[in-house]
């Protein structure tokens, strides 16, 4: 580890320890007299194309760096061959500045923090409205192809495994919804594509200690051509739910109502000019639904055996699962004040 350490800070390297609890990548902090840096070993399989992530990530910082961003930009360091990947063996590298005085949050603690942090994502996509999509890469294949992950789930529920049969509560409520998200599949794969985050969850916002202001966005490996209604969608997933993705006691698994609303308010008074009619009416009717399809991705994979989340007990993607439907029906039973606060941003 030391050595691909030196291949991009050179000789003096003072320690390398773990850093963080990723799922994807394996992350460590190094020390050198240089200063702090963050060494990451890229997860080929998930991501098979390395290149492709760094030349988004390039390409991005560029466009907002020439635009007057406001936040800090986390740029990749070159190493001494003048590349942002370094190789050993079968294993690829990269390194980026460790940022000082910032904290995350895995779960929101107050409505200001949602506030904070759409408003964050707001600007991230307001800067990049004028970067053509098309000059990205799909970092992940299919990962906007939402027919294949219901397709999957059918075929997982066919098999009719004592893992099925014990969740049939669950599969009767994704299927109740089946058509109203088939057919908003089929009416969004018109929209055009953005530049989008692609994992907005919250503890991928850095805040600064002292002001709690947003300080930088990170975590830019999904960083693609897709449809906004993607992070949207998303960003209520991950910060309206009082509890983390992974309770079981469905008992603490609760919307918070207040979040869902700052949310919305912070995130379409900066976006909402933006819109395409196409796009506002897939924010509506598409609020909750990567909720769903995150429950659908859990019970799949619970289904086929547990091959893609890792899992530290036999029912874990299960639970995983029941928490997102658990919230989803929370989320289902605001529709109607939902519809009403995000058309109020787009007068017809």
């Amino acid at each position: 580890m030391e050595s691909i350490a030196r291949h991009f800070l050179g000789t003096g390297i003072r320690s390398i320890e773990p850093l963080g609890s990723g799922h994807i990548h394996k992350t460590f902090l190094v020390i050198s007299p240089k200063g702090k840096y963050v060494l990451q070993e890229i997860n080929t399989h998930v991501f098979p194309s390395p290149q492709k992530i760094m030349e988004n990530i390039r390409s991005v910082n560029d466009h907002l760096e020439n635009s007057n961003y406001p936040f800090e930009l986390l740029k990749p360091l070159t190493n001494q061959d003048g590349n942002l990947l370094a190789y050993s063996d079968r294993q690829v590298f990269r390194m980026f500045p460790f940022i000082e005085n910032a904290k995350t949050y895995d779960i929101a603690d107050s409505a200001e923090l949602t506030s904070v942090a759409a408003e964050a994502m707001a600007i991230f996509h307001q800067y990049l409205f004028d970067l053509p999509a098309s000059s990205l890469s799909i970092t992940i294949p299919g990962f906007f192809v939402f027919n294949s992950r219901i397709s999957s789930f059918q075929q997982a529920v066919s098999s009719n495994t004592s893992r099925v049969k014990e969740s049939s509560a669950e599969i009767e409520l994704i299927t109740e919804y089946l058509d109203f998200f088939t057919d908003f599949i089929r009416e969004t794969e018109q929209l055009p594509a953005s530049v989008i985050h692609g994992d907005p969850k919250l503890n991928n916002i850095l805040f600064h200690k002292s002001t709690a202001k947003a300080q930088c966005i990170i975590d830019l490996d999904t960083l693609m051509p897709g449809p906004l209604f993607y992070d949207f969608s998303d960003m209520i997933r991950s910060w309206t739910n009082e509890s983390a993705e992974d309770e079981d006691d469905l008992a603490k698994v609760k919307l918070n109502s207040s979040f869902l609303k700052n949310i919305i308010t912070s995130y379409l008074r900066i976006t909402g000019p933006l819109l395409t009619a196409g796009e506002q009416d897939s924010l509506v009717k598409g609020y909750s639904f990567i909720t769903w399809i995150q429950a659908i991705r859990f019970l799949t994979d619970y289904f086929e055996g547990d091959p893609y989340y890792k899992t530290s007990y036999p029912q874990q993607n299960l639970s995983r699962a029941r928490n997102q439907l658990h919230l989803f029906k929370q989320l289902e039973e605001q529709r109607a004040e939902v519809t009403e606060l995000i058309n109020s941003y787009f007068p017809r």
